[in-house]
């Protein structure tokens, strides 16, 4: 009798509950299921980490807006709740702030000799639209600064069209500027050259 109630401990329970399952079978079954759901809990959590790494990898570059930094991270595969999760993180941390990347990207590219409306149309590939941000124009651009880059962008032209003038002024509109810019631009050159002309005649 010992030997038979040491061997019963010994055996894995077979007591069955109200529903005819035996313990064993109850606890097998939770065991996989929770097997089942970590995986998945898991498998977010990297995703998470890992859009994380990317967010930083991609501000070390440059600054970045909003949409652009959706948009690499779903270039990347990331799922959709991930990516608006990662996004609304950046922009809380300060990783990622709108105004700041219009203000850089602005004086960026005037310091490469951009006029006004190129500007402003480009910028809007990364989600930002400048004609209907409050304060527009004067809040974004100066149009003294305008004035004097399209004046550098002319100083620096060679040509040797037929009609450098007319080279010049189509130049100055595929940078940017606009035909009133552009128009005042060569003005000015003009009243320069009369001005610098007149003194050495005297």
């Amino acid at each position: 009798m010992q030997a038979d109630a040491s061997l019963e401990m010994g055996r894995p329970s077979n007591r069955k509950g109200s529903a005819g399952v035996s313990s064993f079978g109850v606890e097998a079954a939770r065991t996989k299921t929770e097997s089942k759901s970590h995986p998945q809990t898991a498998h977010v959590s990297l995703d998470a980490e890992a859009a994380r790494a990317k967010t930083e990898r991609l501000i070390t570059v440059r600054d970045r807006s909003e949409q652009e930094l959706a948009d690499r991270l779903r270039q990347a595969g990331f799922p959709g709740a991930i990516v608006t999760a990662e996004v609304a993180r950046a922009v809380t941390v300060g990783l990622v702030d709108d105004e700041r990347f219009t203000q850089l990207y602005i004086a960026g590219k005037a310091n490469k000799g951009w006029g006004q409306q190129r500007i402003v149309r480009e910028i809007k590939r990364f989600g930002i639209d400048l004609e209907h941000a409050d304060g527009y124009p004067e809040a974004f651009f100066d149009e003294a600064d305008e004035l004097s880059r399209a004046l550098i962008c002319v100083e620096r032209f060679r040509s040797r069209a037929k009609d450098p003038r007319g080279a010049c002024f189509h130049k100055l509109l595929s940078r940017g500027f606009s035909t009133e810019v552009a128009r005042r631009a060569l003005r000015t050159l003009d009243m320069r050259t009369v001005s610098i002309s007149q003194s050495a005649e005297s």
